[in-house]
């Protein structure tokens, strides 16, 4: 059982790879880090700056 949920961790971890990659080629990211002072922040584009909603 353990090597099986092994092999599905790193398959998902592939998974998750290859659409980070798709979203990076896209430039269709959409992250809501949070600031040091907890205010969610949003932010669309691959290089630009986080901002409050």
């Amino acid at each position: 059982i353990l090597a099986a949920a092994h092999e599905i961790m790193r398959y998902a971890a592939e998974l998750a790879d290859e659409a980070r990659e798709i979203e990076k080629y896209g430039d269709t990211l959409v992250r809501t880090p949070h600031s040091s002072d907890g205010t969610i922040l949003f932010k669309e584009k691959l290089m630009e700056e986080a901002r409050g909603r």
